[in-house]
């Protein structure tokens, strides 16, 4: 079963620039962890090749945040553990992929997207708070969870949010 929790466990998320207000584009020709080329307002429709850049660079930067929270887990506790550490950058995350308004030809998958990273989420919070008592399904249900967010992350073309740390 902790075999099963550390496959599980595995996500995108991070703490960096979890107060901005702003959401931010990458320039496709700098470094994946460079700065951002500029800003979009709020709201504004981006082009699914924006889209997908700016999305993939908020899931490099908070998977590289979230590698620093990960080590072997052999027990419950290493699981809850993880799992506390790991939901404040899932929320980072989150929130800011929520900010970026997807084009109307992706916005239905970029919806599922977003609500299965909140099944996600919602699903290490309960972890991190009851660990996974027998019958429980905390570790179904996570597991369930992120194999649709990587299913949702590849019909949008999120191969960085694809890629779990």
């Amino acid at each position: 079963m902790l075999v099963t929790a550390t496959l599980v466990v595995s996500g995108c998320g991070g703490a960096s620039g979890a107060g901005s207000t702003q959401t931010t584009t990458s320039n496709a020709s700098s470094t994946e962890t460079g700065p951002p080329a500029r800003l979009i307002p709020a709201g504004e429709r981006l082009s699914p090749a924006k889209l997908i850049a700016q999305a993939n660079a908020v899931c490099v930067r908070h998977n590289v945040a979230s590698i620093n929270t990960k080590s072997h887990i052999s027990n419950e506790a290493d699981l809850r553990r993880f799992t506390r550490e790991e939901v404040p950058i899932e929320q980072a995350a989150l929130t800011e992929l929520s900010k970026l308004t997807p084009p109307a030809s992706l916005e239905p998958d970029w919806n599922q997207y977003i609500a299965y990273r909140r099944m996600v989420l919602a699903t290490w919070q309960k972890i991190a708070e009851e660990g996974t008592p027998k019958g429980s399904g905390n570790l179904t249900r996570a597991g369930a969870a992120r194999e649709a967010m990587i299913a949702a992350a590849g019909r949008v073309g999120l191969k960085k949010c694809q890629q779990l740390t």
